[in-house]
């Protein structure tokens, strides 16, 4: 899903909060003497020297208000997200509702169909049944027909 405005303009906010510590951070170390500047990038390679220098920085006023206006941007952009995924949440919750309609709708019309189905078995089977007899009473009628032909053969050979 695409960021929409207020994101990229808050992500905006945050990068230039995060250059401008970054900024104030290189200051610090700038302002520090050249030996001192030395022994604290030996130290900050290490976590404990890392530490050290961030507790330095935290002693600055102009540090300690960007890191506090990072954060209050951070839990601006969090609050942005929790509400983007509650409207997509919503949406998904909706479109969840259209195809339960949909389903429940098509097993309405496969149910009318089974109907409709049975209803023609029982027609067709019904018509089966109505040729059955139609075929018996033509086959007596056949065997009735046959039966006066070879009587009147009959009756006519023994004239003859």
């Amino acid at each position: 899903m695409a960021l929409t405005n207020d994101s990229r303009e808050l992500l905006g906010k945050i990068m230039a909060q995060l250059l401008s510590i970054l900024a104030l951070s290189t200051k610090a170390m700038t302002d520090r003497k050249f030996s001192e500047l030395v022994q604290s990038m030996c130290i900050f390679l290490a976590d404990y020297g890392s530490e050290k220098f961030l507790k330095k920085l935290v002693g600055r006023k102009d540090v300690e208000d960007a890191v506090s206006r990072l954060d209050m941007l951070t839990k601006e952009e969090s609050l942005m997200v929790m509400a983007r995924n509650l409207e997509v949440t919503h949406r998904i919750d909706g479109v969840v509702h259209d195809v339960d309609s949909n389903v429940k709708a098509t097993k309405v019309l496969t149910e009318d169909i089974d109907g409709d189905v049975k209803a023609t078995k029982v027609l067709v089977e019904d018509n089966v049944k109505g040729i059955q007899g139609v075929a018996r009473n033509v086959d007596i009628g056949t065997q009735h027909i046959l039966s006066v032909f070879a009587h009147t053969l009959t009756l006519e050979h023994i004239s003859t």
